[in-house]
């Protein structure tokens, strides 16, 4: 889902709860996607909130994480997966001690 047109989101500060992350999903307008549309299954909601926990707890921890974008996440009735990931870093200290920006994309 092109999340970006439709400007379907929900946002809160990290690192949230289960609880908040499956709140969250309810909050989308595409929220009853989730529980199967025209004969599909349902999707693994808990799996989603999951992932966003995991996301949120990551960014906490590592200060040098600006900025986490996961597009697209695949929700399936089995569980989520990240299909591609981009990780913004802000200030990361090299090897050589010098420190600068830098964009890792990390595929899955």
């Amino acid at each position: 889902m092109a999340v970006e047109i439709l400007q379907d989101t929900s946002h809160r500060i990290a690192p949230v709860s289960t609880a908040t992350a499956l709140e969250m999903t309810r909050e989308l307008e595409a929220s009853p996607l989730f529980d199967g549309y025209r004969g599909s299954p349902a999707v693994d909601r808990e799996a989603v909130a999951e992932a966003i926990v995991a996301v949120g707890d990551l960014v906490a921890e590592r200060e040098a994480i600006r900025e986490v974008e996961i597009n697209p996440l695949l929700a399936r009735p089995d569980g989520a997966v990240a299909l591609d990931a981009l990780v913004s870093l802000d200030g990361e200290l090299h090897d050589d001690g010098d420190r600068r920006r830098d964009r890792r994309r990390n595929r899955s």
